[in-house]
């Protein structure tokens, strides 16, 4: 059985600088589930969105299938996102 769906966390998020953000992360895939089997969640596409910038300029929301990991701005107002490639969440249920 295949469910498909979204997952959304909210989460603050401590700059270099040390000023505090909220950025949302969805993750949007597949349940499956197997029938005496283990169940899973098989990500397909991951966004993150500053939801509050604490006075900064937002950066575009980001999309796309690699795994986002550390979101930065620099002394001269960048934006840096770190994402790892080549290799799919999945979540097994125990």
């Amino acid at each position: 059985m295949f469910a498909s769906g979204e997952n959304i966390v909210e989460e603050e998020v401590r700059l270099s600088s040390g000023t505090k953000i909220w950025v949302k992360r969805t993750a949007k895939g597949e349940a499956s589930c197997q029938l005496g089997g283990p169940n899973s969640y098989d990500v397909n596409e991951r966004e993150l969105e500053v939801i509050a910038s604490a006075g900064l300029p937002v950066p575009p929301k980001w999309s796309s299938e690699w795994d986002d990991m550390i979101l930065d701005r620099d002394k001269d107002g960048t934006w840096y996102l770190v994402v790892t490639a080549g290799s799919q969440l999945t979540r097994s249920a125990i």
